[in-house]
């Protein structure tokens, strides 16, 4: 299976270090090409860094393989991830690593981007709807933050800047970025 690593977050534990990374799959070269999520132990001696696959795992949801795009660390050992089709899954990798539905695509259409405040508030890119759209930490809609109409298109990536409070938001248009300041 050559699946493309389509994102990737840092999980901190108190007696060593892992990194989740989502390889999602591509649905428009190859239908056999499916996402995956993969757990790499952190490992450091003698001033280098290896990575040591722990876990891999299918993304299956009610039947359906899923193609994931991007990931973020929630705490708990709970994992976020955005699936275009789907919405936003959690998956805690300390049990049985099934994913579950907890935002489906009704605001923001083609999800793509993810991203966490301070607060566990949930920010999501709406890649086909050309808008953000922020929830909290249980699913629950808070409202639409920017929109097409502020003059943002193709949203894909999102950071939040928990010092400055500064949602950044990158676009898949070329040479075109989107900033907005959260109060």
């Amino acid at each position: 299976m050559s699946c493309f690593i389509s994102g990737l977050t840092f999980i901190p534990q108190p007696f060593g270090d892992f990194l989740a990374v989502i390889n999602g799959g591509e649905k428009t070269r190859d239908q056999n090409e499916k996402g995956s999520l993969s757990i790499y132990n952190v490992v450091r001696a003698n001033g280098k860094m290896d990575l040591n696959l722990v876990r891999r795992e299918k993304l299956i949801l009610n039947g359906k393989e899923l193609f994931p795009r991007n990931i973020v660390y929630a705490g708990n050992d709970d994992l976020l991830f955005t699936d275009a089709d789907v919405g936003v899954c959690r998956i805690s990798v300390k049990t049985s690593m099934k994913p579950t539905c907890i935002i489906p695509p009704r605001h923001a259409k083609g999800i793509r981007g993810i991203c966490l405040n301070d607060k566990g508030d949930i920010f999501v890119t709406g890649l086909a709807s050309n808008n953000v759209v922020q929830y909290s930490a249980d699913g629950t809609l808070i409202g639409e933050i920017v929109n097409g109409s502020h003059g943002l298109r193709n949203p894909l990536a999102l950071h939040y800047d928990s010092v400055r409070k500064f949602l950044f938001i990158g676009s898949a248009r070329r040479g075109h970025s989107f900033m907005y300041v959260k109060m």
